[in-house]
């Protein structure tokens, strides 16, 4: 069933490739509660539309056009420069995840 993407679920932090946005960080919503998903399929899937507004970018690590996705545990600050993934403007992306815990 989809459920709009409500702003509180967002929360902003400034990294060196400018401007993060966390999607499902606790210190973002009050009281803090994560959103899961209980069945895979593109169908149970976060789907994500990004204006990336290149007109708009600054001078910085990277001059590509496009987003950096990182997926990081809810209360670490993200490491950009040195983890996640590169999606570029203009295209289309499905990109499936497996959570494997390590003790």
């Amino acid at each position: 069933m989809d459920k709009p993407c409500k702003p509180e679920y967002i929360s902003r932090t400034i990294t060196e490739y400018g401007i993060c946005y966390t999607f499902n960080s606790p210190s973002s919503q009050d009281p803090p509660t994560s959103l899961t998903v209980t069945e895979p399929g593109v169908n149970k899937a976060l789907s994500l539309l990004f204006n990336i507004e290149q007109y708009d970018y600054m001078p910085g690590p990277e001059n590509d056009a496009g987003i950096k996705i990182f997926l990081h545990n809810d209360y670490k600050k993200p490491r950009m420069s040195d983890l996640g993934f590169a999606v570029v403007a203009g295209m289309h992306t499905l990109i499936g995840i497996k959570q494997i815990d390590i003790s």
